[in-house]
């Protein structure tokens, strides 16, 4: 991934709910650090385009990882929803389980 065009392509490519490393945003933002102006440049661009991400702050180490997906499709309604729901839940424990509901639902 090197542009936003390509991040979204590989979301879609992927059913709207993908996870990426940092690295890749930190490229596709043509960037050598992940300072916090970066993180929260990658942040408002991504929303442009309708793309959440979890945890809702971006890490700053390039070797992380983030979830991100399309707020309207399927996948991110339940996203939404099970984060709304799940308030006092800590963000991890939250992004832990969605993962589990991705291999159930892909296995089915």
């Amino acid at each position: 991934m090197t542009t936003y065009a390509s991040v979204i392509k590989a979301l879609e490519k992927s059913g709207n709910v993908q996870s990426v490393s940092m690295k890749s945003l930190r490229v596709v933002e043509g960037k050598k650090r992940l300072g916090s102006d970066v993180r929260r440049k990658i942040s408002d661009k991504l929303a442009e385009y309708g793309i959440a991400h979890l945890p809702t702050e971006l890490p700053d180490g390039q070797d992380h990882w983030v979830l991100l997906y399309k707020r309207d499709s399927p996948g991110g309604v339940i996203i939404e929803t099970f984060l709304r729901t799940s308030e006092d839940e800590d963000q991890i424990k939250a992004v832990q389980t969605l993962r589990k509901i991705r291999a159930l639902i892909e296995r089915a």
